[in-house]
């Protein structure tokens, strides 16, 4: 989750792109608020049970419900192609060997070391919500239970730098093609074949839908994210693509919303995470929409640096790590209190929000205990 705010001289982008990292940082934004609905919120318990809070119905409509249901189909499907993008600029700015210790230390290291060091206590309290007695298992068996509960949002991560190893294993096939892909593509984005390229795009992105999901804990979709990191490679880090959807982010927001209103009409007594609705052809017509609606909206709106926007950029990958963690301990203590739902949403975000940014400031400044948590080893907090 490297800077994409970076020139490109070798595949012809000479802009800089901070909606990239804005959209980054959004998308990190909404994925906090996410997990602060999903916790609480059962939508089909105890399928999705995490926490139980008794003033919430099951099937009831409400704002947290339909949060869900807009953003989980798109926003890590985006997350993947940013990184894609992201990867052409890396490898050209460092080469094939720094591109792969960079993305060892930023993605693997705080999936792996950050998750034992710390990620166990949150971990250990998923555990106790969710299994009555371990008595009778092994107390290294039970540290094991609670890394890996404690992985929480990681998981991209983990699937982000296997994405990055394969890249880099293929990387000299991929120098020798992606010229004359890219050329094919630029020459596309100029042509009404581009209608034909978005629709190839697209019937990639369901069929991969369907293929390499992981049983049981289904975020680790290795078909469809695989594809995003690829088409983010070959097909959206080229900036006439990007110009195109730009020039029609009105129309595509509108079939975006849409689309959402058909998927969520269909879908909304069930739970949006069943593999058996992922595959559908409705699910991941309003995924790709949204993808493509943001890609959209951040070149148009969101192509520029400021204050702000670098302070996000800074520390929201921190964010993103440690915020599960936070928030399972903040519930855990509202667990202790009878406090209405609307209270435990809003202290909830609050607090893990605020409580991550904060620790990632601190942390970002020991270098050891950086480089465990953060895989910051030195330089800045986000490079």
């Amino acid at each position: 989750m490297s800077s994409s705010y970076v020139s490109s001289e070798k595949s012809g982008q000479t802009e800089r792109r901070a909606y990239l990292d804005n959209l980054r940082s959004f998308v990190i934004f909404i994925a906090v608020v996410h997990h602060v609905f999903y916790y609480w919120a059962n939508i089909e318990a105890p399928y999705t049970a995490l926490f139980v809070h008794p003033d919430y119905v099951v099937g009831k409509t409400d704002f947290a419900l339909v949060f869900q249901y807009a953003v989980y189909p798109w926003f890590m499907a985006l997350m993947f192609v940013i990184a894609g993008i992201s990867a052409v600029f890396s490898l050209e700015k460092r080469g094939k060997k720094a591109f792969v210790k960079n993305r060892l230390h930023k993605l693997l290291v705080p999936s792996t070391l950050g998750v034992l060091a710390i990620g166990w206590i949150s971990g250990a309290i998923l555990r106790k919500n969710a299994m009555a007695d371990v008595s009778q298992i092994p107390a290294l068996v039970v540290f094991f239970i609670d890394v890996l509960s404690g992985t929480g949002a990681l998981w991209f991560c983990q699937i982000l730098f296997f994405f990055c190893a394969v890249l880099a294993l293929f990387y000299p096939l991929v120098q020798k093609i992606q010229q004359k892909v890219w050329n094919w593509v630029d020459k596309a984005a100029e042509s009404p074949v581009f209608l034909l390229l978005m629709a190839f795009v697209f019937a990639g992105f369901w069929l991969c839908s369907k293929i390499l999901n992981v049983p049981v804990v289904t975020v680790y979709r290795f078909g469809i994210y695989g594809f995003c990191f690829a088409c983010g490679y070959f097909v959206f880090s080229r900036q006439k693509v990007i110009d195109v959807l730009a020039k029609f982010w009105l129309p595509l927001l509108a079939l975006c919303i849409a689309f959402f209103f058909v998927y969520f009409a269909k879908y909304r007594n069930g739970f949006y995470a069943k593999p058996a609705v992922m595959v559908q052809l409705l699910y991941n017509v309003y995924a790709f929409s949204g993808v493509l609606a943001a890609l959209a909206i951040g070149c148009k709106f969101f192509n520029r640096q400021t204050a702000f926007n670098l302070f996000c950029k800074k520390y929201s990958f921190g964010v993103y790590v440690f915020h599960c963690s936070f928030l399972v301990i903040a519930i855990w203590f509202m667990l202790q209190h009878n406090l209405p739902l609307l209270a435990c949403y809003c202290l909830g975000f609050v607090f893990s929000l605020g409580a991550s940014l904060l620790f990632t400031m601190a942390v970002s400044k020991v270098p050891f205990v950086r480089f465990v948590l953060l895989g910051i080893k030195k330089g800045k907090v986000n490079e």
